[in-house]
Protein backbone atom coordinates (compact mmCIF):
# COMPACT_ATOMS: atom_id res chain seq x y z
CA UNK A 1 0.00 0.00 0.00
CA UNK A 2 2.80 2.09 0.73
CA UNK A 3 4.62 1.95 -2.51
CA UNK A 4 1.52 2.23 -4.20
CA UNK A 5 0.49 5.54 -2.52
CA UNK A 6 4.28 6.41 -3.25
CA UNK A 7 3.89 5.72 -7.09
CA UNK A 8 0.75 7.49 -7.24
CA UNK A 9 2.45 11.12 -5.84
CA UNK A 10 5.26 10.91 -7.78
CA UNK A 11 3.39 10.82 -10.87
CA UNK A 12 0.95 13.60 -9.99
CA UNK A 13 4.39 15.57 -9.07
CA UNK A 14 5.73 14.79 -12.30
CA UNK A 15 2.74 15.64 -13.95
CA UNK A 16 2.18 18.90 -12.26
CA UNK A 17 6.53 19.71 -12.93
CA UNK A 18 5.77 18.77 -16.54
CA UNK A 19 2.47 20.95 -16.85
CA UNK A 20 4.69 24.29 -15.43
CA UNK A 21 7.65 23.75 -17.43
CA UNK A 22 4.99 23.75 -20.09
CA UNK A 23 3.35 26.70 -19.03
CA UNK A 24 6.70 28.79 -18.45
CA UNK A 25 8.13 27.70 -21.81
CA UNK A 26 4.96 29.48 -23.92
CA UNK A 27 5.28 32.68 -21.48
CA UNK A 28 8.92 32.60 -23.19
CA UNK A 29 9.70 36.06 -25.06
CA UNK A 30 9.84 34.81 -28.62
CA UNK A 31 10.21 36.71 -32.16
CA UNK A 32 11.90 36.16 -35.53
CA UNK A 33 12.51 38.91 -37.94
CA UNK A 34 14.48 39.34 -41.11
CA UNK A 35 16.58 42.53 -42.48
CA UNK A 36 17.48 43.64 -45.51
CA UNK A 37 19.92 46.13 -46.52
CA UNK A 38 18.28 49.13 -48.21
CA UNK A 39 21.98 50.72 -49.12
CA UNK A 40 24.04 47.96 -49.26
CA UNK A 41 28.13 48.67 -49.97
CA UNK A 42 30.70 45.72 -50.80
CA UNK A 43 33.36 45.70 -47.94
CA UNK A 44 31.17 47.09 -45.10
CA UNK A 45 31.62 44.27 -43.03
CA UNK A 46 27.64 43.80 -42.66
CA UNK A 47 25.44 41.21 -44.51
CA UNK A 48 22.99 42.26 -46.96
CA UNK A 49 20.45 40.33 -44.95
CA UNK A 50 20.43 38.82 -41.68
CA UNK A 51 17.74 36.72 -40.14
CA UNK A 52 17.25 36.83 -36.22
CA UNK A 53 15.31 34.40 -34.06
CA UNK A 54 14.85 35.62 -30.17
CA UNK A 55 13.77 33.18 -27.61
CA UNK A 56 14.09 34.82 -24.05
CA UNK A 57 17.41 36.52 -23.30
CA UNK A 58 19.15 35.09 -26.32
CA UNK A 59 19.49 35.68 -30.53
CA UNK A 60 20.43 33.58 -32.84
CA UNK A 61 21.48 35.40 -35.74
CA UNK A 62 21.85 34.17 -39.53
CA UNK A 63 23.71 36.18 -42.27
CA UNK A 64 26.15 35.65 -45.14
CA UNK A 65 29.29 37.32 -44.85
CA UNK A 66 30.85 39.44 -47.80
CA UNK A 67 33.31 36.02 -48.74
CA UNK A 68 29.19 34.08 -49.47
CA UNK A 69 30.15 32.07 -46.15
CA UNK A 70 27.18 31.19 -44.48
CA UNK A 71 26.85 32.33 -40.68
CA UNK A 72 25.26 31.23 -37.82
CA UNK A 73 25.95 33.93 -34.45
CA UNK A 74 24.43 33.89 -30.97
CA UNK A 75 24.42 37.18 -29.37
CA UNK A 76 21.68 38.84 -26.43
CA UNK A 77 18.49 40.33 -26.44
CA UNK A 78 17.44 43.45 -24.64
CA UNK A 79 13.72 45.28 -24.11
CA UNK A 80 13.41 48.87 -23.48
CA UNK A 81 9.83 50.19 -23.20
CA UNK A 82 9.21 53.81 -22.36
CA UNK A 83 5.85 54.50 -21.42
CA UNK A 84 4.04 56.66 -18.97
CA UNK A 85 1.41 59.14 -18.46
CA UNK A 86 0.71 62.38 -20.49
CA UNK A 87 0.95 65.30 -18.48
CA UNK A 88 -1.52 67.02 -20.52
CA UNK A 89 -4.25 64.39 -21.02
CA UNK A 90 -3.79 62.78 -17.68
CA UNK A 91 -3.68 59.25 -19.19
CA UNK A 92 -1.41 56.56 -20.33
CA UNK A 93 0.31 57.66 -23.44
CA UNK A 94 0.95 55.29 -26.69
CA UNK A 95 4.04 53.11 -25.59
CA UNK A 96 7.47 53.58 -27.60
CA UNK A 97 10.35 51.20 -27.39
CA UNK A 98 12.72 48.93 -28.80
CA UNK A 99 14.48 45.29 -28.86
CA UNK A 100 18.08 45.49 -28.74
CA UNK A 101 20.57 43.13 -30.46
CA UNK A 102 24.06 42.56 -29.56
CA UNK A 103 26.17 40.78 -31.54
CA UNK A 104 29.22 40.52 -29.50
CA UNK A 105 33.04 39.50 -31.51
CA UNK A 106 36.21 39.44 -29.82
CA UNK A 107 38.73 42.39 -30.21
CA UNK A 108 42.39 42.90 -28.45
CA UNK A 109 42.59 42.09 -24.55
CA UNK A 110 39.42 42.92 -22.86
CA UNK A 111 37.93 45.01 -25.77
CA UNK A 112 34.72 43.39 -27.79
CA UNK A 113 34.07 44.99 -31.46
CA UNK A 114 29.75 45.27 -31.11
CA UNK A 115 27.19 44.86 -33.91
CA UNK A 116 23.91 46.99 -32.60
CA UNK A 117 20.68 45.73 -33.84
CA UNK A 118 18.01 47.86 -32.84
CA UNK A 119 14.42 46.89 -33.35
CA UNK A 120 11.76 50.16 -32.56
CA UNK A 121 7.91 49.23 -32.24
CA UNK A 122 5.26 51.06 -30.69
CA UNK A 123 2.10 49.93 -28.93
CA UNK A 124 -0.99 51.88 -28.18
CA UNK A 125 -2.48 52.75 -24.96
CA UNK A 126 -3.84 49.73 -23.24
CA UNK A 127 -4.76 47.64 -19.93
CA UNK A 128 -3.09 44.55 -20.83
CA UNK A 129 0.37 44.34 -22.65
CA UNK A 130 -1.33 45.32 -26.31
CA UNK A 131 0.53 44.04 -29.49
CA UNK A 132 3.21 46.18 -30.86
CA UNK A 133 4.03 47.64 -34.04
CA UNK A 134 7.23 47.31 -35.56
CA UNK A 135 9.00 50.20 -37.61
CA UNK A 136 9.52 49.63 -40.90
CA UNK A 137 13.26 50.26 -40.97
CA UNK A 138 16.14 50.35 -38.12
CA UNK A 139 19.71 50.89 -38.66
CA UNK A 140 22.63 48.34 -37.91
CA UNK A 141 25.44 50.26 -35.82
CA UNK A 142 29.18 48.75 -35.50
CA UNK A 143 31.05 50.18 -32.18
CA UNK A 144 33.90 48.67 -30.43
CA UNK A 145 33.51 48.24 -26.61
CA UNK A 146 36.28 48.94 -24.27
CA UNK A 147 36.11 47.56 -20.76
CA UNK A 148 38.21 49.74 -18.23
CA UNK A 149 40.18 48.38 -15.37
CA UNK A 150 38.26 49.57 -13.01
CA UNK A 151 35.25 47.46 -14.42
CA UNK A 152 33.61 50.30 -16.22
CA UNK A 153 32.25 49.41 -19.50
CA UNK A 154 31.94 51.96 -22.88
CA UNK A 155 31.18 52.18 -25.84
CA UNK A 156 32.97 54.14 -28.66
CA UNK A 157 33.84 54.91 -31.94
CA UNK A 158 37.70 55.47 -31.59
CA UNK A 159 38.70 55.28 -35.03
CA UNK A 160 35.60 58.41 -35.73
CA UNK A 161 33.93 55.75 -37.96
CA UNK A 162 30.37 54.54 -36.24
CA UNK A 163 28.70 52.82 -39.38
CA UNK A 164 24.98 53.20 -38.95
CA UNK A 165 23.64 51.39 -42.09
CA UNK A 166 19.97 51.15 -43.14
CA UNK A 167 17.95 48.15 -43.10
CA UNK A 168 14.21 47.45 -43.70
CA UNK A 169 12.31 45.11 -41.08
CA UNK A 170 9.95 42.23 -41.76
CA UNK A 171 8.63 40.84 -38.77
CA UNK A 172 8.32 36.50 -38.87
CA UNK A 173 6.73 36.34 -35.83
CA UNK A 174 6.16 39.05 -33.75
CA UNK A 175 7.48 38.90 -29.82
CA UNK A 176 4.28 40.55 -28.46
CA UNK A 177 1.26 38.29 -28.74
Amino acid sequence: MKHITFLVLALASGILSLSVAIAQQQTKFEGEFSLTATEYKDGMMLSKNYQILIVGGTATIKHTTDTGRQKEDKGTVSLTIHSGIDPVTKRVAESTGFVRVELVNPGWASDKFITRIDLPFTAPPAEKAPKATFSATTTIEMIWRDILPDGLVRDSDPMGIRLKAPYQIKVTKNPFP
